[in-house]
């Protein structure tokens, strides 16, 4: 199996990943139980690029449950509150992510609570050598970069929340998703959108538990799909944005909005979807709107991460780009090891 085939065959098994990140939380509820004697006041989680995505939609769709600080810090400093009272969580696919391993050694010398999410790599070197709390996974053939790995990183975090009391999902709730996850009509809907949108610049809306799902589809759509796209949340947007597509009118004539509908968002979200979209056609741009069938919040937000994954692959292969090599991040990282 070729490489580009391979990456398909990733976005298509997303469901295994569930399943085995379901399977891992007992691992991690032990671990948690084993180094973390007292339940801390804030989570700090420390990650980068595919290996903090995850956390995004765990984040937005636990927002009104999450009864403690939980913040995601992409960079090498940890955050001036961080203290004895926090729990840092540490995660990197690799295990070898340069600003994951300045923060963690940071939160070392300060002795604060460490959690490391990983597959494998230094990070789990230090984790075990510094006996802190520890869920190492193997992607075998499911990931083969970090930003297919995305199954791996969300059910690694909802392990952690759930393990802290934190967050309430039950085994029951995580089994519909995966055959959620199992159902062909994802991928034929993406290929609908990739249609549609080929050649445009994706202008992705959503709201409230799907914004970190949005986040993630951006982060697909960058990485896999070599495509530049942009994100935004209602109803934030309506306070800016709507202003912005005056002008150049030949850059808003290449928009393509997607908007992201939910039987799930208040009264008030749902009409300015409404007239969002009419705003937008008002001005030029074109839009697409599609409504997601999950029953539950973090249903929904799977469905959508599934379907960009397809439509990630499809506008790159479209264009006859292989989806898998990164040369500019891999240039990057020569650089900046000189």
């Amino acid at each position: 199996m070729n490489q580009t085939n391979s990456a398909l065959d990733s976005i298509r098994r997303l469901h295994e990943q569930v399943t085995i990140g379901l399977q891992g939380w007992s691992v991690i509820a032990k671990e948690l139980k084993r180094c973390n004697r007292v339940k801390p006041e804030n989570i700090i989680l420390m990650g980068m690029g595919g290996s903090a995505i995850g956390p995004h939609l765990v984040q937005s769709v636990f927002a009104g449950e999450l009864t403690i600080p939980f913040q995601i810090v992409n960079g090498y400093e940890l955050p001036g509150y961080a203290s004895k009272k926090s729990l840092v969580v540490f995660s990197s696919f690799s295990g070898g992510t340069e600003e994951v391993l300045a923060a963690y050694k940071q939160a070392t010398k300060k002795n604060l609570p460490r959690f490391v999410i990983c597959a494998g790599g230094e990070l789990a070197r230090l984790a075990k050598k510094d006996s802190v709390g520890l869920y190492e996974f193997d992607p075998s053939d499911l990931a083969p970069q970090p930003r297919y790995g995305v199954g791996f990183s969300v059910m690694a975090t909802l392990g952690v929340l759930r393990g802290l009391g934190l967050v309430r999902i039950s085994s029951a709730e995580v089994e519909k998703i995966i055959q959620r996850l199992k159902d062909k009509q994802l991928e034929k809907t993406a290929l609908r959108f990739a249609k549609a949108m080929q050649g445009s610049v994706p202008v992705l809306v959503a709201a409230e538990h799907l914004q970190g799902a949005l986040h993630i589809m951006q982060n697909q759509l960058h990485e896999t799909g070599k495509q530049f796209a942009v994100q935004f949340s209602i109803p934030e947007l309506n306070h800016h944005l709507m202003e912005g597509l005056g002008a150049p009118k030949e850059v808003v004539k290449k928009l393509h909005f997607l908007f992201v509908d939910s039987a799930l968002y208040g009264v008030r979200i749902k009409k300015r979807f409404a007239l969002t979209q009419t705003v937008v056609k008002k001005n030029g741009a074109r839009s697409s709107r599609f409504l997601l069938s999950g029953k539950t919040a973090l249903e929904q937000a799977f469905e959508l991460i599934g379907i960009g994954g397809f439509l990630a692959y499809a506008l790159a292969t479209k264009r006859g780009i292989d989806p898998v090599p990164q040369p500019w991040v891999d240039w990057f990282k020569r650089e900046m090891s000189k």
